[in-house]
């Protein structure tokens, strides 16, 4: 490319028409070299200051067809071709005006093909050249075939073939403004990325997260071609785009996107590009300067905060990092971001030097937010993933960090309880997704032994009795070993509290799971049943406590359900307590091996909680 500059007319003369021939060369590295040198030397050569003979300048428009035509599109060395010669027609889109409609046509036929690759180098080559063809040449094309060629590529991200959604979403997002401001193709495109980067598939197989990625970013990238005065003009009683918080509200829907496959947190991918797609579209909203008010309020700009602060204080180290240049981001736009609240602590928790992917560096800094109200949810809901989950350093710096904060505040008692409804909340928001409860549950088991909540009188405040019955909630139907194990805990934690009112729910539940389905989980409810017991005398009568301990211990509580059942009604009677029917074990003697400890390869991700 820069020896274009140097000597162009040589190279007209003797390097073109060679790299030409090489093109057809049966050495795939020859040929490869080949067509990367032409597209490179295209765009090197001024073509208005040295023109290229027309003979020559049509065997290159051709050359992607000749190619196409000797078939070396297949068998080896066929994906370095489709790469090179999508850089070809990118170079050819750039600087080349003798290009005809036909010719575009065909090229495009060409890139769809190479869109639908699943190696992402080629489908990426064939965006580049959509852009430059769609910027440059475009006009050239009439009306109805730019809008078949949108209403084509939008049908394409709803394909059974994940390959084929992720390049096309990335074309989309390619298309130059003229295009998309085309008819309704803008609403079309806005609309069909928006669908692709949100939906998650029913079936586990047929989800995909890069598709859903290149979604995202292609979504911001339209945002950014066409402007958000253009998408703000959309408002009419048709559309189905009302105003541009579309746009927000579709960001921070993919930010709750915690899908999981045998990669890991796939999820992380969306929400990374979420976060970098929301410092864009806030930056073009809040500099907008005319009816600001229509693009931009204050309670966008509390809910876009929330969603990154959640997300600055997760166990991934990368998210975290993301997120965090998000947030500087955000708060160093000029002009200045208008409706921030607690801008001072924001500030101060972004402050240089930080390391956000050190947990020990990350949380500490977090933790700060705690004492910000608009943000307290948003924050422990991140938190509680790390603190919850499996990574030794990860739990032992949120967790201090947490533990540091309370312990800090000046009313560690109030404060507490707020985190408690804030927790309480989250696992009401997260509903089935086990990958948000499981570490919920773990976070306030550790809350209650660490003493923390036991200041809570049962029979004062509602706040014990709606722990408990959260977690029964929970409990209620659960297959997830390790989600039952979590819900044990804080149940049996909860009978420190020595409140009448939960004493006997609570013991009820123990008593009930030691006839559970699962030999694991029989054994951890007359564990924590009997660690409890030993702790707290006054749970039981003093002539019942030399019995029920000797049950509780002496017991192979992984044995034969059916033998189990006369110890389990004992121990009602030895605590004094009636037992309640729709807690009984529905287990039966024709329960499956599988149903006992098998618990399936997704409860075991959960376990691992990616």
């Amino acid at each position: 490319r820069s020896l274009g500059e140097v000597c162009a007319p040589r190279l007209i003369a003797n390097v073109l028409p060679s790299l030409i021939e090489l093109c057809m060369s049966p050495d795939v590295p020859t040929r490869h070299g080949a067509a990367c040198g032409i597209a490179e030397l295209l765009h090197g050569i001024d073509l208005e200051k040295d023109a290229i003979p027309n003979e020559t300048m049509d065997r290159i428009r051709n050359l992607v067809q000749a190619i196409e035509k000797a078939r070396l599109f297949r068998g080896r060395g066929g994906e370095m071709m489709r790469s090179a010669c999508s850089k070809v027609l990118e170079a050819l889109g750039q600087n080349d005006q003798g290009l005809t409609s036909k010719l575009i046509a065909s090229y495009f036929d060409s890139l769809t093909e190479n869109l639908k690759h699943p190696t992402e180098e080629i489908s990426c080559a064939a965006v580049s050249a959509i852009h430059a063809l769609s910027r440059k040449q475009f006009h050239k094309m009439s009306d109805k075939w730019k809008v078949d060629l949108v209403h084509r590529y939008v049908g394409m991200l709803e394909d059974d073939n994940p390959a084929a959604r992720r390049g096309f979403a990335l074309a989309l997002g390619a298309l130059g403004k003229e295009v998309l401001c085309l008819e309704d193709n803008l609403e079309q495109v806005l609309m069909g990325l928006a669908s692709a980067a949100t939906t998650i598939q029913e079936i586990a197989e047929e989800r995909d997260g890069e598709s859903r990625r290149n979604a995202v970013k292609a979504f911001v990238s339209v945002a950014e071609t066409v402007g958000v005065e253009q998408i703000h003009s959309l408002q009419k009683e048709t559309s189905q785009i009302k105003n541009t918080s579309f746009l927000i509200d579709t960001l921070l829907k993919c930010l709750g996107d915690y899908c999981v496959d045998n990669r890991g947190d796939v999820g992380s991918w969306v929400r990374e590009a979420a976060m970098v797609g929301l410092v864009k579209v806030v930056e073009m909203l809040s500099s907008v300067h005319t009816n600001k008010e229509q693009y931009w309020s204050e309670d966008m700009c509390e809910v876009v905060f929330k969603g990154i602060l959640k997300q600055l204080a997760e166990k991934i180290d990368r998210t975290r990092s993301v997120a965090g240049k998000a947030l500087k981001d955000l708060l160093s736009q000029e002009p200045p971001v208008s409706h921030v609240k607690h801008r001072e602590v924001l500030e101060e928790v972004v402050q240089d030097p930080v390391d956000w992917n050190s947990a020990g560096d990350a949380f500490v800094r977090v933790a700060k937010l705690l004492a910000c109200e608009s943000y307290r949810r948003a924050v422990i809901s991140g938190m509680v993933i790390s603190i919850g989950g499996i990574s030794e350093s990860l739990v032992k710096h949120s967790w201090a960090s947490l533990t540091s904060f309370l312990s800090s505040s000046v009313d560690p008692n109030a404060m507490s309880e707020c985190i408690l409804n804030d927790l309480l909340q989250s696992i009401d928001d997260a509903k089935d997704r086990d990958n948000v409860v499981i570490p919920t549950l773990k976070t306030l088991h550790l809350l209650l032994s660490n003493a923390f909540l036991d200041h809570l009188d049962p029979d004062a405040s509602d706040l014990p009795r709606r722990l408990l019955e959260v977690t029964q909630g929970q409990l209620r139907g659960c297959k997830d070993v390790v989600k039952l194990e979590a819900g044990i805990s804080v149940v049996a934690s909860l009978l420190q509290l020595q409140g009448e009112s939960l004493k006997e729910p609570s013991l009820q539940t123990l008593i009930a799971l030691t006839c559970h389905r699962f030999p694991r989980i029989r054994r951890k409810a007359a564990e924590e049943l009997y660690m409890q017991l030993l702790t707290h005398e006054s749970l039981i009568n003093e002539e019942n406590m030399a019995d029920a301990t000797q049950i509780l211990s002496e017991k192979d509580w992984t044995g034969d359900v059916a033998e189990l059942r006369s110890e389990r009604d004992q121990l009602y009677v030895l605590f004094n307590i009636t037992p309640k029917t729709e807690l009984k074990s529905r287990t039966t003697a024709s329960t499956k091996r599988a149903d006992t400890e098998d618990i399936g390869y997704m409860a075991l991700v959960r376990d691992m909680h990616y």
